[in-house]
């Protein structure tokens, strides 16, 4: 969480952001009027917050230290570390289990057993709808739910290393059969825009995948790739350093040491990142991402989103660039660098913006990948010139 809690709770720190409880409302508005919605928004907010509890208490469990962020179309529960396919099972079933057995069950047996009026019917309707509708939905085998997480970390345990792909697969598969059920009715039509786009997430992540290049010897740049997309540092370092060490082109040499940089970007170690940027084969310099993601990880927020956005808007598509939707993902850029963006260019930088949409949903930042697609949907042009682009290796530097 790069912006500051609101409050904290069981020691996580949790920020709410305005955008979220705008949503909430939004969803209220066409079924609750007065004292009933003011109960939808306590209950939805409420009830999200305990789900992200949920994950954020097993990250504990864990050894992580997570934070909690509610914006936009949900929350998101984060923690920097690494876990086992059998831990980001129990992660990721925490949440949607806790807002079930903690609200949902109880609402049930309470719904069920005790005479109540019609005010009181509404305000179960609620809790019913939130904690038992949400949850089964969550944990249905469809990536970015949590369900789906849990399908692919299965699957990982069994087949190392296809877990997210046979993910993304099965959860084509299941929207797409959600898509034609909804197709079926014009009241199930939200179900069916929501079904189109889990498959056009999931279809972006797999066009991702088949696009890597498979560079050096024997691919390990690719491994290494693939490596630091699963938030493994050192073995992305390791693995790129094999080729550092080996005879190899220069553009190989160069980017399996811009490699080592991202690694040790990744891991927080900033100023083992910039001796080997600014020590690259045959003089060579970084990408712009690079250095924008640098900029950001250091604290320059201002030189690090205006070089980020150049880059999406004028660099070639390479791994590069999914490092760094990484880094902004981290950071809470994300929502800064579309603005940016769309303010350089609006035709460019829509184009930038959408490819950072598909970038985030194939490294594994689903929510942020919605809140792209958020802005973008409801983007009317820019009403002031964008910022200037400073000189970005100038924000590198320590």
């Amino acid at each position: 969480m790069d912006k500051p809690p609101h409050f904290r709770l069981a020691g996580v720190p949790v920020r709410i952001e305005p955008f979220f409880l705008i949503v909430i409302v939004v969803l209220g508005v066409g079924a609750f009027q007065g004292v009933f919605l003011f109960s939808w928004v306590v209950i939805a907010t409420v009830s999200v917050l305990v789900h992200e509890m949920g994950h954020a208490l097993a990250f504990k469990a864990f050894g992580i230290q997570p934070s909690v962020v509610l914006y936009g179309l949900g929350g998101l529960t984060t923690g920097r570390g690494e876990l086992s396919p059998g831990r980001s099972v129990v992660v990721s079933l925490a949440g949607p289990l806790s807002t079930l057995v903690l609200f949902g069950l109880p609402t049930i047996a309470y719904a069920g057993s005790v005479p109540h009026d019609r005010a009181t019917g509404i305000v179960l309707e609620q809790l019913l709808f939130v904690n038992v509708g949400w949850a089964i939905l969550n944990l249905l085998p469809v990536l970015p739910l949590d369900g789906g997480n849990v399908f692919a970390s299965l699957v990982e345990m069994v087949v190392k290393g296809k877990g997210r792909l046979v993910g993304n697969v099965v959860s084509i598969g299941f929207a797409g059969l959600a898509a034609i059920w909804a197709s079926q009715a014009p009241e199930r039509f939200p179900l069916m825009i929501l079904a189109g786009f889990v498959a056009v997430m999931n279809i972006a992540e797999l066009a991702q995948r088949r696009s890597e290049p498979a560079i050096g010897p024997n691919g390990q740049l690719a491994e290494a790739q693939r490596a630091l997309v699963a938030r493994r540092p050192d073995l992305a370092e390791h693995l790129a350093r094999g080729v550092l060490a080996t005879r190899t082109d220069p553009s190989t040499a160069a980017w399996a040491a811009e490699l080592v940089a991202w690694a040790r970007l990744w891991a927080g170690d900033l100023a083992t990142a910039s001796q080997v940027a600014s020590a690259m084969p045959g003089g060579s310099q970084p990408s712009r991402a690079f250095q924008g993601a640098y900029s950001l990880a250091a604290g320059d927020r201002v030189g690090g989103v205006a070089v980020l956005a150049w880059s999406f808007v004028h660099e070639p598509s390479t791994p590069a660039k999914l490092f760094a939707a990484m880094v902004a993902a981290r950071a809470g850029a994300v929502g800064e660098i579309v603005n940016e963006l769309l303010l350089l260019d609006p035709v460019h930088g829509r184009n930038a913006a959408t490819e950072l949409q598909q970038l985030l949903a194939y490294a594994g930042f689903p929510h942020q990948a919605a809140e792209v697609g958020a802005m973008l949907t409801g983007y009317l042009g820019p009403t002031h010139p964008p910022s200037a682009v400073p000189d970005p290796w100038h924000h590198t530097r320590p």
